[in-house]
């Protein structure tokens, strides 16, 4: 019986096509594998505050979008981290006229809305302002309270342009809150570059 099998040069060429392959392929993959992590995160802090805002309207009183370290505790605890966050609704009378305003503090009588844990371990945040939003029931943000007023989301590759992205488009997202409460998303190089000026803050 005649025995077939490959030769040495076609086991060679097979060896150098499947070495290219994964050579393209592979860095590709953990691209676009960050760019969605990146992606994700992103979205989670925009949705949340779309969301905090129509339920204030909604429910027809104040909520709060608050930062946490804890973000899946049955109680998290409104400490302003950058570990995850949560929304809750706000209905503590602070002036005694008997219409809730909120005190951004999460205690007995609030209900929490949302709960978001933290990005991926290797995704870094910065924040400008304080770790939370109020929005009233007119789903603006309380008047004349301090907010949170840009968030930075940046991984271990940087301000850089990523593959395939379009010129001066960084890989590293900066999320800008309004006066009103309307988020609006940033990933140009100048937005990073001036968030990491004014706060001191690193990327990566």
């Amino acid at each position: 019986m005649r025995q077939r099998g490959f030769t040495l040069w076609e086991l060679l060429v097979t060896v150098l096509v499947v070495g290219v392959v994964l050579g393209i392929g592979v860095p590709n993959f953990n691209a676009f594998s960050r760019n969605s992590e990146m992606a994700s995160a992103v979205n989670a802090l925009v949705s949340a505050v779309h969301v905090s805002r129509t339920e204030a309207v909604k429910r027809g009183m104040p909520v709060t979008l608050c930062g946490t370290t804890t973000p899946l505790a049955a109680a998290p605890a409104c400490d302003g981290g950058t570990g995850g966050f949560f929304a809750f609704t706000d209905v503590q009378d602070t002036d005694a006229d008997g219409n809730p305003e909120g005190n951004g503090v999460f205690d007995g009588a609030d209900v929490i809305l949302l709960q978001r844990d933290r990005p991926a371990a290797q995704i870094v945040t910065a924040i400008e302002g304080v770790g939370l939003m109020r929005f009233a029931t007119s789903g603006f943000l309380v008047r004349n309270a301090p907010f949170l007023q840009r968030v930075m989301y940046c991984d271990e590759r940087g301000n850089v342009v990523g593959p395939g992205s379009a010129a001066g488009d960084s890989v590293a997202r900066v999320v800008v809150i309004g006066p009103t409460g309307r988020p609006q998303l940033y990933r140009d190089m100048p937005a990073i570059d001036d968030f990491i000026a004014d706060t001191g803050a690193t990327c990566p």
